[in-house]
């Protein structure tokens, strides 16, 4: 199937296989170089510059994050504003549960793959410091969903260039800590990058439907195409980014039955996530409510791969919540002013949560440190048996 002129390729086992050999040139070439010329190692510093770039002075700014973080990137030739446009709409109508989806579903979705597992939690901050980075991510799908975010310098441009660096800063720094690459593939590949824009884009969706919400089929694949942008901004080869919803489904069970599987990184993650989510309620009668909406918002393949403890009473609280759903849904369908309304709520929702965590602060992706300090002191031990005489003084 053609989009607007752009081949797209079969989705099958060899072609996911060529994937995971492939990284990000472009943000891979700026992290290289970045790198070559930080020789102080105070990756720390090199990272708070992706995040501040447009508050400090050019002259101390590295040289290849100022240019790639600026670097214009032209929206692709199939973009369709009026399409993002209704995709947000989507979103909009129905953030609440969307964000109950990125919550619940999306985030354990990518958990159940051991090897991407792997991938969040050898950087340590999805385990240390998962609340931060929850709602880092919130507030990228939030600025997504802002009209003109893409456009260059828009608020969703602006963050994911940020994060397609950090991409290439941890597949920089899990290679040169012995990532196994012809086992594993490169940290951070296409076939990774092309399943969590599933996770994004195909499973709070699903959370939706499952609310009790009949979605048609465009309405489903205006989310995709809107999603497929963000694929584009973020790196992902155009060629294999999602048409159709129907094709989308198809391609991500392939995905999963490659990489799905039980493993301690995802468990970490999960329980780490729970704890969160089960912190955030003020209430401790509602306890165990992190593990009820884990186990009421994901598929059986991925509870299958990760270890969500059994829901107790408070999974009958979910019961209103479709009730509600499905009558803000006929609402919506009846009455312009009405799908405005909840339109205005549930944007008012998802954001009134992310200013609470992050106190309006725009997110700062910072360095996965507990990488950075086990990577530096590797490098600074080949350093020293490098320069080291036989005798053991320097030479």
């Amino acid at each position: 199937m053609q989009r607007w002129g752009v081949p797209n390729m079969t989705i099958d086992v060899s072609l996911l296989d060529e994937l995971t050999k492939t990284g990000d040139a472009e943000a891979d070439e700026a992290v290289k170089a970045w790198f070559d010329d930080d020789d102080d190692l105070t990756y720390g510093g090199t990272f708070k510059q992706v995040h501040d770039h447009r508050h400090v002075v050019p002259a101390d700014q590295a040289a290849s994050v100022q240019a790639f973080l600026d670097r214009p990137d032209a929206l692709p030739s199939w973009y369709d504003p009026a399409v993002v446009a209704r995709g947000q709409a989507v979103f909009a109508a129905f953030a609440p549960q969307i964000g109950m989806g990125l919550f619940c579903a999306s985030l354990p979705a990518g958990y159940a793959a051991a090897v991407g597992a792997e991938v969040l939690a050898g950087t340590g901050e999805l385990v240390g410091h998962t609340k931060e980075r929850i709602f880092e991510t919130a507030q990228m799908v939030s600025q997504v969903m802002d009209p003109g975010g893409f456009e260059p310098g828009g608020s969703a441009y602006v963050t994911i260039r940020r994060i397609r660096m950090m991409h290439g800063a941890v597949r920089h720094l899990l290679i040169e800590d012995g990532w196994d690459t012809e086992a594993r593939g490169v940290p951070v590949h296409q076939e990774h990058l092309l399943a969590t824009l599933y996770t994004f884009c195909l499973v709070p969706l699903d959370v939706v439907s499952r609310f009790g919400v009949r979605l048609k089929d465009s309405e489903r694949d205006d989310f995709l195409h809107l999603w497929s942008v963000v694929g584009h901004l973020i790196g992902i080869d155009d060629r294999v980014l999602p048409v159709r919803y129907d094709e989308a489904v198809e391609a991500f069970q392939l995905i999963k039955v490659r990489n799905y599987a039980p493993s301690q990184s995802g468990n970490a993650l999960t329980k780490a996530l729970t704890e969160v989510i089960d912190g955030m309620i003020p209430f401790r009668l509602l306890n165990g409510l992190a593990a009820s909406a884990l186990r009421e918002c994901n598929a059986d393949d991925v509870l299958a791969n990760i270890d969500v403890p059994p829901a107790n009473w408070t999974r009958s609280l979910f019961v209103p919540v479709r009730v509600f759903t499905r009558y803000a849904d006929k609402r919506q369908k009846k009455s312009r002013a009405a799908s405005a309304a909840w339109g205005a709520l549930g944007r008012a929702f998802f954001q009134g949560i992310i200013d609470a965590e992050t106190e309006g602060k725009r997110a700062s992706f910072e360095p996965p440190m507990q990488l950075t300090k086990r990577t530096r002191k590797a490098r600074m031990a080949a350093y020293a048996d490098a320069t080291a005489s036989p005798s053991g003084s320097p030479g």
